[in-house]
């Protein structure tokens, strides 16, 4: 499944297409901002029900963290789920910008360790 919906709030109109292949997110916003083949009734009933439009409900309401990579300085870092959507708003009007992302990442999550 290379691509699924977050829901990062449940009582809340805003939804996150997330990659797997790039673990980060593609684009998020309110359910009508999303073109409908990305965002169809039954994905977004599931992400509504579960946390995620998975499934097997990967990254649904019970998941704890994110992994995150390709952003910023390109490392991997575990997002908590409670700080998504500030994490999201953090990155602001230029989400490519890899010094926004970079200063989204520090304050949002944090690098995962190497062995």
């Amino acid at each position: 499944m290379p691509r699924f919906i977050i829901k990062p709030e449940r009582d809340v109109d805003f939804y996150v297409e997330w990659s797997t292949i790039v673990d980060a997110p593609i684009r998020w916003a309110a359910a009508d901002r999303f073109p409908a083949d990305v965002l169809p009734a039954d994905r977004r009933e599931r992400a509504d029900a579960w946390g995620t439009s998975a499934w097997d409900q990967f990254f649904g309401w019970d998941t704890k963290t994110l992994i995150v990579a390709n952003m910023g300085d390109g490392d991997f870092y575990e997002l908590p789920r409670e700080n998504l959507r500030a994490w999201l708003d953090a990155l602001g009007d230029d989400p490519q910008n890899p010094d926004i992302q970079q200063a989204a990442l520090d304050q949002y999550a944090t690098r995962t360790k190497e062995d």
